[in-house]
């Protein structure tokens, strides 16, 4: 089984974005942004590349860690939704998705679940709950969970949560028989690994970190995020078990550094579950792909 995994398109819609993103101070400072810098380093085109690149490679599924928008407006995810629809054009019961803080941009975008109400049948679970998150997919030899840590945060800050609730449900899951028998594939935005200072991973790391690597059992698993835009790998290690965890760049980017230009990456899986590789496909600045073999 093959599980490509790709992050924060970012995907732009400055045509409506300008008179709507007055609404609010924090989109007022985020379509500065865009105007000035982020558009020059992330462009719809390179993410219809990556995703016409993922469809022709014939996956099974491809896992989506947040990111979709830039300032969560409607606009934005009806341009998202035709970006699924007709770039990476696969069914729904093949894509999972989870959203990113730049999906829950302000409190309104949170309080009127666009998220949800849009990517819906990409989050569909198959262990019914009554909250949309955590969400499971069974997929052969994997399960793949959908974790939500994206808060509405005033502006300069991007910090993500997942909060005592969501992890109690976690926990539930992880124990659960149709989670026991597979290889656990955990979805979250935010990175898990505090590598910078503190201060910084408080504006824009994942607060409860230790809270959910305490939740992971000792087996073999991933752990997928996205949110820092470049390609990262490390593991956490549980008793006799060991989680790796994967950060892919953004899918949008059109920077020239190694770890920080689009990209997406393959995870190949036996039939038990057992991951037998891990590829990284890079888009290099003309449009052709390398490919690399990652840990």
């Amino acid at each position: 089984m093959k599980i490509a995994h790709l992050s924060d398109p970012h995907l732009l819609d400055l045509d409506k974005t300008a008179c709507k993103a007055l609404l609010s101070a924090k989109r007022i400072t985020g379509t500065l942004n865009l105007l000035a810098a982020r558009r020059r380093h992330h462009h719809n085109t390179v993410a219809q590349q990556i995703a016409h690149h993922i469809r022709e490679s014939r996956v099974d599924h491809v896992v989506i860690t947040g990111d979709m928008t830039n300032l969560s407006l409607e606009s934005e995810f009806a341009c998202v939704a035709r970006w699924l629809r007709e770039d990476l054009a696969m069914p729904s019961d093949c894509v999972s998705i989870i959203p990113g803080n730049h999906d829950r941009y302000t409190e309104q975008a949170a309080r009127h679940h666009v998220f949800e109400s849009v990517l819906q049948p990409y989050i569909a679970s198959d262990i019914p709950s009554a909250s949309a998150f955590p969400f499971v997919r069974l997929r052969g030899p994997v399960a793949i969970i959908g974790l939500d840590s994206a808060v509405p945060r005033p502006v300069f800050v991007a910090a993500g949560e997942i909060g005592h609730d969501q992890r109690e449900r976690l926990r539930a899951l992880l124990h659960s028989s149709e989670v026991r028998q597979r290889t656990p594939i955990i979805l979250v935005h935010h990175s898990v690994l505090w590598d910078r200072p503190w201060a910084r991973e408080m504006m824009h790391g994942l607060r409860d970190s230790a809270a959910l690597q305490a939740l992971l059992p000792p087996r073999s698993g991933l752990l997928l995020h996205g949110h820092r835009h470049r390609t990262m790998c490390h593991s956490i290690h549980v008793g006799h078990g060991r989680w790796d965890v994967f950060g892919v760049s953004s899918a949008s980017s059109t920077s020239n550094k190694p770890s920080r230009a689009a990209s997406y990456h393959v995870y190949e899986f036996d039939d038990l579950g057992n991951r037998m590789g891990t590829l990284s496909i890079t888009r290099r600045k003309d449009g052709s792909f390398r490919t690399e073999e990652l840990r």
